[in-house]
């Protein structure tokens, strides 16, 4: 059963090298040039959540951030 009280973060979402219709969701003043997983953890943990660092099986290579 999923779990509709958590909220996933892909890093494809925050990627100003990527245009809106190959995924990006945030305007491009708003995003960072090839984020890491690490950086979206640490943003993530300084604004007090719980954040569980991860990377998909499919598609690969692709990683998110659940919250």
């Amino acid at each position: 059963m999923k779990s509709y009280e958590r909220v996933v973060v892909w890093l494809d979402y925050l990627d100003s090298e990527r245009k809106r219709s190959e995924g990006r969701r945030v305007p491009l003043n708003s995003c960072s040039r090839a984020p890491t997983l690490d950086e979206l953890t640490l943003a993530c943990r300084r604004l007090n959540l719980e954040p569980e660092p991860q990377v998909a099986r499919y598609p690969p290579d692709r990683k998110r951030v659940v919250v």
